[in-house]
């Protein structure tokens, strides 16, 4: 009767999984885990949805569970699941590390060869783990960095909709801001901008960035009033300004 009830859930989790309810087939699983702790298919597939989910540290540490309740430690499918999980996460690792090195602001040649490293692991990282809305975060700084805010924008969009980043919902929105600022939509920029420090004034980067866009703003302005005005030498200074 337990095996017959831990394979119900097992199996509604494998539905769930089909039409992308994860976090439900999650559920599953651990209620299927807690009728028969041996069950070793939902360990797998919780190790899975773990993995799809970002979660690399539960998805290694069930990878161990199924090896050692599933009645064979060294079943070489799930070893070598176990070590992709491992190196999914040195990727994310090296993704983070290239952007932060991006940041620091090197030369711009250097710059852009470390976003596109960074763009090449993390796309690799969200093959795999399609649902991590962290990662899919950092694609979408490495994408601006290389050049292609429109196909960034799109994936902030995408992360809005789902609504799972919670706590950095403020770096979604700065990223969306860049964007923006990237297509030359300066008003819709300054908007996210202070989106951000509605809810939280403090924020340094986005006062500093509503500071910087006002004040190209302005420098914008003052270009188009003296090439109306055929100062065309006064508007070019300002333009490069």
């Amino acid at each position: 009767v337990r095996r017959l009830l831990a394979s119900y859930f097992g199996n509604r989790a494998a539905g769930l999984t089909m039409i992308l309810r994860h976090r439900d087939a999650l559920d599953d699983c651990a209620s299927a885990l807690e009728v028969d702790p041996t069950f070793s298919k939902a360990h797998v597939r919780a190790a899975k949805l773990k993995t799809a989910m970002g979660d690399l540290d539960g998805a290694k540490a069930q990878y161990s569970l199924a090896l050692a309740r599933g009645g064979d430690a060294n079943d070489s499918a799930l070893l070598k699941a176990k070590e992709e999980v491992e190196t999914l996460a040195k990727r994310h690792g090296i993704a983070a590390d290239m952007l932060g090195r991006v940041r620091s602001g090197k030369s711009r040649s250097l710059s852009r060869r470390d976003a596109t490293q960074a763009l090449r692991q993390i796309d690799l990282v969200l093959a795999a783990c399609p649902e991590w809305d962290a990662a899919t975060l950092i694609r979408v700084e490495a994408l601006l960095h290389v050049g292609r805010a429109d196909e960034a924008y799109g994936l902030t969009t995408k992360l809005l909709r789902r609504g799972n980043l919670g706590s950095s919902n403020s770096d979604l929105l700065l990223l969306r801001a860049s964007c923006l600022f990237r297509q030359g939509k300066l008003d819709d920029a300054v908007k996210h901008l202070r989106q951000i420090l509605q809810g939280d004034p403090d924020n340094r980067e986005a006062m500093t960035r509503v500071k910087e866009l006002r004040a190209l703003g302005r420098k914008k302005d003052e270009a188009d009033c003296a090439y109306k005005a055929k100062d065309f030498a006064g508007a070019a200074e300002r333009y490069g300004e």
